[in-house]
């Protein structure tokens, strides 16, 4: 590595939430250990690119969204090596995962695809043979924190949303799933492709989204004294598509045992409940490496699923998931939670999903960044975009002058109040310097530095013999 600090341009949409948490662990690895430099910018900045001319770019994934696409392409004309991890990392290997998303080109611009699990890594490369160098199996960065960081607790929590914690004797939280996506066309488009095309499945997914809230609302209602934590899916709408709030959840909000979340760090919400319930959610994972128990709730389970819910109790009906959350909350565990091979299949289903649960699958994938900078560099002139410029300047111009009233009664403003909203990323320098505090206490507790030092740490660490390390 070269002895000046090398630049690094982060883009992102929001100043929390799952895209974030993925990244900063990777981002902070390299501001300590691979002598990197982090500027943070919101993805509509796409000019500053050209702007800054950084030595790499660096995006939470590149398929996910239409802007992250775009970020990646501008880079790659100038030459600039683009680095990103995956979002949604754990997809089904059937054929219906969509894996360019929103990159229309089918040019994978980054350097490296970093998949979570040795089945989606292997499932890749047979799909893109000619690119298997650059498939590599990093685990999923943003499991890392629940084996490193401290979480909120629940006294200051409920406080914070204006909920007395006095009063509720049980919590009861809830992830939702993508069903929101059926109130806009681009959502159902997305649910199309996840059910390969099957139109007749959308309708499937509504009489779904209908029995899911009917056995939350009646739950709500037969526990008054239970608080029951909802929490929005983050993809379920997009920022140029709102739709309507037409989830399993959104008409439960106004209970007054019931909090609605859009925005909310999951660990900090699974910390403080009790239970966890889900539909179809990899949070059921997170929820079991900080110790808390979680009851699927399926009303017809019969549809393409990954294996997830293989290790954990399921429930079809209302009468099913009021017995056995009832039976949690006096015995402690769940029918069946404890089984000797419920807790193998988690153990197994861990590799599978997100490769591993050590805290260290950020240091995997600062590898792979770390080999991204070693690239000889592929200066490129390319012609300046008009149009990422003009959008830049004009953000700049019009960010001091935001008042979301007035802007949302203008036309052409009104869907894009987000990028005001998140223009200045506020949160993100607070909320970086926290979880470095807990990252160096874990690199400490590992010996990272020492190991780093010596040669041996990516040797511990990676899946791949160092013939193969690519």
């Amino acid at each position: 590595m070269t002895d000046r600090p090398r630049q690094l341009l982060y883009f992102t949409n929001n100043d929390s939430g799952r895209d974030v948490e993925i990244t900063l662990p990777v981002l902070h690895f390299a501001e300590r250990f691979l002598n990197c430099e982090v500027r943070a910018t919101l993805t509509t900045n796409i000019h500053e690119i050209h702007r800054l001319r950084p030595d790499c770019v660096v995006v939470a994934n590149t398929i996910g969204a239409l802007l992250h696409f775009h970020i990646s392409r501008e880079a790659h004309k100038l030459g600039i090596p683009v680095f990103a991890l995956i979002s949604e990392g754990n997809f089904k290997t059937d054929g219906s995962f969509d894996y360019w998303g929103y990159n229309t080109d089918k040019i994978f611009y980054q350097s490296y695809l970093c998949c979570w699990s040795r089945r989606t890594r292997d499932f890749l490369r047979e799909e893109l043979p000619q690119m298997k160098d650059r498939i590599v199996l990093t685990g999923g960065t943003g499991f890392d924190r629940y084996r490193i960081y401290q979480f909120e607790s629940r006294r200051p929590f409920l406080s914070r949303h204006g909920v007395d914690p006095a009063k509720f004797d049980r919590i009861i939280g809830y992830a939702g799933w993508g069903f929101g996506k059926l109130a806009h066309p681009r959502g159902r488009s997305e649910l199309l492709n996840y059910f390969k095309g099957d139109a007749a499945m959308l309708d499937w997914a509504e009489t779904q989204r209908l029995a899911v809230e009917d056995i939350l609302r009646r739950s709500i209602e037969a526990h008054p004294d239970t608080l029951f934590i909802l929490k929005k899916h983050p993809t379920e709408t997009v920022a140029a598509e709102p739709g309507a709030e037409d989830n399993e959840m959104a008409a439960l909000k106004d209970y007054p045992n019931v909090l609605y979340l859009l925005d909310e760090q999951l660990h900090d919400l699974i910390n403080i409940v009790d239970l966890w319930w889900v539909y179809e959610s990899t949070t059921a994972l997170e929820a079991d490496m900080m110790g808390k128990q979680t009851l699927f709730i399926v009303p017809d389970p019969d549809f393409p699923r990954v294996t997830l819910f293989e290790g954990f109790p399921q429930a079809e009906s209302f009468e099913e998931v009021d017995a056995m959350s009832e039976t949690f909350f006096t015995s402690g565990n769940l029918p069946g939670y404890r089984a000797e091979e419920r807790i193998q299949r988690r153990r197994e289903i861990v590799r599978e999903t997100i490769g591993y649960d050590d805290g260290c699958n950020h240091i995997r994938a600062a590898y792979y960044l770390k080999r991204t900078l070693e690239q000889p560099p592929r200066g490129r002139r390319a012609r300046l975009s008009l149009y990422y410029f003009f959008v830049y300047w004009t953000l700049r111009a019009l960010v001091p002058l935001y008042r979301p009233n007035l802007f949302a009664k203008i036309p052409w403003l009104r869907r894009k109040l987000w990028v005001f909203d998140k223009y200045p990323l506020r949160g993100l320098p607070e909320l970086k310097a926290r979880y470095e505090a807990y990252l160096d206490k874990f690199y400490e507790d590992a010996n990272i530095a020492e190991r780093f030092k010596q040669g041996t740490l990516f040797d511990d660490l990676l899946d791949s013999p160092p013939s193969e390390k690519t």
